[in-house]
C-alpha cells in the first residue's frame, strides 16, 4: 500500500537529450510518485515465479562472487551468465561498448542458442527406451531455455531468443524442417501479443535485425572466401556472422547512439568463442560449487577465462581509432538505409537491376540530406543555455566549432548528458571548455568572465550582485540568473538595461518562483529552464 501523490513524468529539457519520459512511455509507465520510507507498507507477499527465480539469481552471484575475487572479472561474469549488470563499472561498459562486445554482456540469442545446444547435448546422451522420450526431451529442453530466459532476467532480447529457439526445438520434435523467416515472425508475433510496447524497444529491435541479418547474409560473407585450413575457416565463419550482424543493425545504431566500432570484427572472435566457454564454465560452477575440488577448479577456470577476455578487450580498445563518434542521422535516413538494404537483397534475389538503381537513388537521397546539413551547419550561429540541476551551463556555436563556459566542477558526465547529442546534431566539435569565471574567444564571439557578446547580441551571467555596475544601466539583450544569486529583478533592473530574464537549473526552485512572480509583475519575459527546457537562440 502507498500513501503518495502522482505526478507527470517530465519532459527531456535539453535538445537531442535521451528522452526519460517517452522511454517511460513506451514501458507502459506514464505517472510516477517519490515515495520515502514511512508512506508504503507491504500488506502481503506471495512469492511468484519471477520472484523467486530473482532469488535463485542473487544466490547465483553470491557463488560468483566467491569464486571471482577482482571487480571486473566479477562484473562481467554476472553480466554474461546471468545478465546482471549492475556491477559493470563505467570503464568496463566503456571498453566493450567501443570495441563493439557490448552485445555478448546482454543476455541474448548466443547466450539461449547456447544453453539450447547444451541442453540438447546432454539430453542426447540419455537414449532412453521410452515411445514418449522425444515429447520428453522436447519438454525438458524448452524447461532448460526458459529456466535460463527467467534467471536471468527476462529482459526482451532473451525473451525472443527463448520463443525462437522453442518454436525450433518443437518443428524439430514433429521432424519438421520450419522456415526460419516463419519462425522469427512468428516469435515476434506472439511477444508483441503478450507487449505491444516491445516493438520501440531497442533492444527488441536490434535483436530481431541481428538474426534476419545472420540468417540472410552469413552464408553469402561466407561462400565468398573457402579457406581450406580449418581454424581458418571457423574464424572466417565467426567474422562473418559479425559482418552480417553489423550490416542489418548499423542504420539503427547509427540513429540511436550516434557512434561505430571500427573494430567490431576483431572483438567478435574473442567474445562468441569465449562466450560459450564463460557460459559452460558457470553453469558447471553452479551444480559443482558445493564439492570441494571440482568447485575451486571449475572456479579458478571460470577467472582465467574471464580475465583473459577482460584483458583482450582492453588491449583491443587502446587501438587508436577504434571508435568513431558523432554520427547525427534522423529518422528519415534510416529507414532510407533500409530501404536501399532492402532494394539491394531483392536484387540479388530477382537478378533484377531496376532494384539496383533504386537502392542507390536511396543512398543518392541520403548522401544529399547529410550535404544539405553540412552547409547548414558551416553556416550557423547559436547560443544555447542548459538546463543542469545545480549548475549552468552555456554552449556557443559558431559554423562547425563550439565554445563552452560551465560552472566549476561540474562532472563531465553530467555536462556530456546535456550538451554531447546537441553538439553532435549541429556537426561541431568543442575547442575548448571554460569555467564560467574564464574567458574564450571566436571569430565573431567573446566571453570574459560571465559578460557574452556574440556578434550585436549580449548575455549577462548574473552570479553575484556585487560585481554588477553601479550606474548607468548596462544594456544587454539577456541575463542569465545563477547560483541562487540574492537580488529582486526590481533591483537589477536599477543596474542592467534587459529585454529576457534567464533562470536555469543552477538556482533552487523556490528562487526561481520568486523571480517568476516579479517577472510576472513588472512584465518582464522570463525563460525558466527547468519547466521551458533549455534556451536555444539562433541567428
Amino acid at each position: 500500500m502507498l500513501n503518495a501523490k502522482r505526478i507527470p513524468v517530465p519532459k527531456a529539457l535539453n535538445p537531442q537529450a535521451f528522452d526519460y519520459r517517452r522511454y517511460l512511455h513506451y514501458q507502459n509507465v506514464h505517472l510516477q510518485a517519490f515515495v520515502e520510507e514511512k508512506d508504503w507498507k507491504l500488506l502481503a507477499h506471495r512469492p511468484s515465479l519471477a520472484t523467486r527465480a530473482r532469488e535463485l539469481r542473487r544466490f547465483y552471484l553470491q557463488v560468483l562472487k566467491g569464486h571471482l575475487p577482482t571487480q571486473n572479472e566479477y562484473a562481467v561474469a554476472a553480466a554474461l551468465i546471468l545478465g546482471y549488470k549492475a556491477e559493470l563499472s563505467d570503464e568496463t561498459r566503456n571498453a566493450y561498448a567501443h570495441t563493439g562486445a557490448m552485445h555478448v554482456l546482454a543476455v541474448s540469442g548466443l547466450h539461449v542458442g547456447i544453453i539450447q545446444l547444451l541442453a540438447s547435448f546432454l539430453l542426447g546422451l540419455l537414449r532412453l527406451p521410452w515411445r514418449h522420450w522425444p515429447l520428453v526431451r522436447t519438454l525438458l529442453l524448452l524447461v532448460c531455455i526458459w529456466a535460463f530466459a527467467l534467471l536471468t532476467g527476462a529482459s526482451p532480447s532473451v525473451l525472443r531468443a527463448a520463443t525462437l529457439f522453442s518454436f525450433l526445438s518443437i518443428g524439430q520434435a514433429m521432424k519438421r524442417r520450419a522456415n526460419i523467416y516463419n519462425t522469427l515472425a512468428a516469435s515476434a508475433f506472439l511477444l508483441l501479443c503478450i507487449d505491444p510496447y516491445l516493438l520501440f524497444n531497442i533492444g527488441f529491435q536490434l535483436s530481431y535485425l541481428a538474426v534476419l541479418g545472420i540468417v540472410y547474409f552469413q552464408p553469402v560473407f561466407y561462400r565468398q572466401w573457402y579457406i581450406q585450413n580449418r581454424a581458418g575457416d571457423y574464424l572466417w565463419k565467426l567474422l562473418a556472422v559479425s559482418l552480417a550482424a553489423q550490416l542489418t543493425t548499423l542504420p539503427l545504431s547509427l540513429f540511436y547512439f550516434h557512434q561505430f566500432p571500427l573494430y567490431f570484427w576483431l572483438s567478435g572472435l574473442i567474445v562468441v568463442p569465449a562466450a560459450a566457454l564463460l557460459l559452460s564454465a558457470g553453469l558447471a560452477l553452479f551444480a559443482l560449487h558445493l564439492v570441494p575440488v571440482a568447485g575451486i577448479a571449475v572456479g579458478k577456470l571460470l577467472y582465467g577465462i574471464t580475465w583473459m577476455v577482460n584483458a583482450l578487450i582492453f588491449l583491443v580498445q587502446q587501438i587508436p581509432g577504434g571508435l568513431i563518434e558523432g554520427f547525427w542521422i534522423g529518422a528519415g535516413a534510416a529507414v532510407l538505409l533500409y530501404l536501399a538494404l532492402l532494394c539491394a537483397v531483392v536484387a540479388r534475389e530477382s537478378r533484377d537491376f531496376r532494384w539496383v538503381l533504386a537502392a542507390l537513388g536511396c543512398l543518392l537521397i541520403v548522401a544529399a540530406l547529410h550535404a544539405a546539413r553540412e552547409v547548414q551547419a558551416h553556416h550557423q550561429q547559436a547560443l544555447v543555455v542548459y538546463h543542469i540541476p545545480r549548475a549552468t551551463a552555456i554552449n556557443l556555436f559558431e559554423g562547425k566549432q563550439a565554445g563552452l563556459a560551465c560552472s566549476e566542477g561540474l562532472p563531465d558526465k553530467q555536462l556530456e548528458y546535456a550538451s554531447q547529442n546537441h553538439q553532435w546534431y549541429r556537426r561541431a566539435r568543442l575547442l575548448a571548455r571554460q569555467p564560467l569565471s574564464g574567458q574564450a574567444h571566436g571569430q565573431t564571439w567573446w566571453y570574459h568572465q560571465g559578460a557574452l557578446q556574440y556578434g550585436a547580441h549580449r548575455l549577462l551571467v548574473v552570479q553575484d550582485e556585487r560585481l554588477l555596475p553601479s550606474s548607468p544601466p548596462l544594456p544587454v539583450d539577456v541575463v542569465l540568473l545563477s547560483n541562487g544569486v540574492d537580488i529582486k529583478l526590481e533591483q537589477l533592473l536599477q543596474k542592467v538595461d534587459f529585454r529576457l530574464a534567464l533562470i536555469d537549473g543552477s538556482n533552487p526552485p523556490w528562487k526561481a518562483r520568486a523571480w517568476l512572480e516579479q517577472a510576472g509583475s513588472l512584465g518582464i519575459e522570463c525563460h525558466y529552464t527547468a519547466e521551458d527546457g533549455a534556451w536555444v537562440q539562433e541567428w
